[in-house]
């Protein structure tokens, strides 16, 4: 479990990207899930997130960033 309070800062200007659902079960909220990497050189994974970056960039709650990349999915 990653707990991101730990980071001491206010939760709507945090985001993480992970691959297990249970990781982020604090503050799935603030989570962005990607598939697991297994080697296979045509992943692109992280490179797909970037659609996601480009949201959080516009957006002063990462709550609401988060939002909108899975409503544009």
């Amino acid at each position: 479990m990653k707990d991101l309070d730990i980071l001491g800062r206010h939760l709507d200007q945090v985001a993480i990207i992970d691959n297990s659902v249970e990781a982020v079960g604090f503050q799935l909220q603030n989570a962005i899930l990607i598939d697991d990497f297994v080697g296979d050189l045509s992943d692109r994974g992280l490179l797909d997130v970037v659609e996601f970056l480009d949201i959080l960039e516009g957006e002063e709650d990462s709550k609401n960033a988060i939002s909108r990349y899975y409503q544009s999915l």
